[in-house]
């Protein structure tokens, strides 16, 4: 899979040396044939595109933003193109489509219920930009066709009072169930039990996850030159469950305490998906609720289901904080912010935001600290998912670092799509062995970041490239399960070695 976030610093340049001479793939004022609508996780937002462009001629490929400053949507992925032969066959014929995906808050509100209800009624819709605001539509400095969600070749202010639509599919990161949990709902009506079986839902490709802190924090500063690159699992136990308030309550990587200041804590809302890893991987919950062992974590009352989070900015001037974030991009940027005001600040993100491909002032502000002494690779040399050339997910590949779930594609159990055809084919694409770019003999940064491939997807071989060696089978709640056998070891200098086969990533 293409990176779209690496692809941006291309278009940037192309556009930059283009001017405003560039020659637009479809303008607004095109005759649409499809209006298509689906919704997911922000964490999914390159994964729609890259599905969507495999159904579209890239030479009439157009991304608009609701931002009027032309800067990256932080609500809607909305593309425009041409079918090329595969979105023809999907749709039934070739023509131009519009293609809106909603991410904005995580999938609970934006799969989960609307696909649990009747495509037809309030709570089976969402908003989107009406087609009249999308018609006044604007060009920004981006070169066209475009070539990723992060360089929009069009703006425009979004009205989304009337256009309520019903998503015909969406993604997860991880399976329904898991959202329908008092700390993971934090107060959100939960799901019935015929609503929650009224949801199909099917385990397509990996995605890593890693917590992200400023490089200040990471590296040191001048005034306190002692980096913390690592965390164990207790200790982000206790920054989530509102236990660490204070950086000085840890210690650097050489053992010295931090500095006194505050904990802030780049938080998800209720119903994304972040936050229900989060709380799956470090509080233990859901999974050991039977035993006790589960934990609360910080972001929720003693009542258990009311949001008590203390705001939805990062306060640059304010004290312990566990800030509310709408997306990954809305932790990106308070990391940034942070990082530029010289201060610690913490978040969960998905590896597909790669350091490098988030700079602000011409530097990285933030890397993926290492959990209980493992990082996603060896973080060294042209290893380093913290560098801008090249990783082996490596740790990740051997399950040794396990910080991973498997998406999950999400539709009606009963129909109801309005185009099944479409929705099949983005099924189709994102099943295949392609969405990984190890796959395809490509690394970071000329791959998507973060998506490697399951062995549970019966299509992928074992060991082949861009195939982990270990699964939780479709099952987030369940320990990771080796998947390899004796026909995979070879004595390699008397030692026996797992093969890779041609994964490029070893």
């Amino acid at each position: 899979m293409k990176s779209s976030t690496q692809r941006n610093l291309v278009a940037a340049a192309v556009a930059v040396a283009l001017g405003s001479t560039a020659a637009y793939a479809l303008p607004p004022s095109a005759t649409y044939n499809y209006t298509l609508y689906a919704a997911g996780g922000s964490s999914q937002e390159n994964a729609a595109y890259w599905a969507a462009e495999q159904l579209l001629q890239p030479a009439t490929i157009d991304v608009y933003t609701t931002n009027t400053s032309g800067a990256p949507d932080t609500s809607y992925l909305i593309v425009t193109g041409t079918t090329n032969s595969a979105g023809a066959a999907a749709l039934g014929a070739s023509g131009n489509v519009l293609f809106f995906y909603r991410f904005t808050g995580g999938p609970l509100l934006n799969d989960l219920v609307p696909l649990s209800n009747s495509p037809s009624s309030a709570a089976g819709q969402l908003p989107y930009p009406t087609i009249a605001s999308f018609l006044t539509a604007t060009t920004t400095s981006n070169a066209s066709p475009a070539t990723n969600p992060n360089a929009p070749t069009y703006k425009f202010s979004a009205v989304l009072t009337g256009n309520n639509q019903s998503p015909d599919w969406g993604l997860s990161d991880v399976e329904v169930a898991l959202y329908n949990y008092p700390y993971n709902l934090n107060g959100i009506t939960a799901l019935t039990a015929t609503q929650l079986s009224a949801i199909s839902q099917l385990g397509i490709y990996d995605d890593v996850w890693a917590v992200a802190v400023t490089n200040a924090l990471y590296n040191g500063t001048v005034a306190f030159p002692h980096p913390k690159t690592n965390f164990t699992k207790q200790e982000v136990q206790g920054i989530l469950g509102g236990g660490v308030t204070n950086w000085n309550q840890l210690f650097a990587d050489d053992g010295t305490q931090l500095p006194s200041a505050p904990v802030w804590l780049l938080d998800r809302n209720s119903g994304s998906a972040a936050k229900v890893i989060s709380n799956l991987y470090f509080l233990g919950y859901p999974t050991a609720i039977g035993t006790g062992g589960a934990l609360k974590p910080g972001s929720v009352t003693a009542g258990g289901v009311n949001a008590g989070y203390t705001d939805t900015i990062l306060n640059l001037s304010g004290g312990y904080q566990d800030v509310q974030e709408k997306t990954g991009a809305a932790i990106i940027a308070d990391l940034q912010n942070a990082n530029q005001a010289g201060d610690y600040a913490i978040g969960i993100l998905n590896a597909e935001f790669a350091p490098a491909f988030n700079q602000s002032h011409g530097a990285n502000q933030y890397s993926f600290a290492k959990i209980g002494g493992v990082g996603i690779d060896s973080g060294t040399g042209s290893d380093n998912i913290n560098g801008n050339t090249a990783t082996t997910y490596s740790n990740v590949v051997t399950g040794a670092y396990d910080f991973v779930y498997q998406n999950v594609f999400l539709t009606r159990a009963a129909g109801g799509f309005t185009n099944p055809g479409w929705t099949a084919a983005i099924k189709s694409v994102l099943q295949t062995e392609s969405v990984s770019g190890a796959f395809a003999n490509q690394k970071f940064p000329n791959a998507l970041t973060g998506v490697l491939l399951d062995p549970d997807v019966a299509s992928v071989p074992a060991q082949a490239g861009g195939v982990i060696l270990w699964s939780r089978n479709g099952n987030s709640t369940s320990p990771i399960q080796l998947n390899f056998d004796a026909t995979s070891v070879q004595n390699v200098g008397g030692n026996q070695v797992i093969s890779y086969g041609s994964d490029p990533l070893h």
